[in-house]
């Protein structure tokens, strides 16, 4: 009984298989046209590459760069004071 009921959940998931195959073979197929229909318009199709792009063949934006140099020292002031009055009230605890 149990067997019999392995084989029928295996012929179940061989059925979904199936499905699931021919949907995968339909989205390629329908992709694909979409990208000779870019090429027909004369944009280049989408890269392989490991570069992130749209589907329109354009490169995603760049990512924003870090702090300016006067950003970079406006906060280095800043962190030193901080630590300067950490250091001020530790020293003024460790006297009381």
């Amino acid at each position: 009984m149990a067997n019999r009921l392995i084989e029928l959940a295996i012929e179940a998931l061989e059925t979904q298989r199936s499905v699931i195959d021919k949907e995968i073979t339909a989205l390629r197929a329908g992709f694909r046209a979409g990208i000779r229909a870019l090429q027909a318009r004369g944009k280049p199709a989408p890269r392989k590459s490991g570069k992130r792009t749209s589907p329109i063949g354009k490169s995603a934006p760049k990512k924003k760069r870090g702090m300016s140099a006067a950003a970079k020292k406006a906060q280095s002031l800043r962190m030193k004071a901080y630590w300067a009055k950490r250091r001020k009230q530790k020293s003024e605890a460790s006297q009381k």
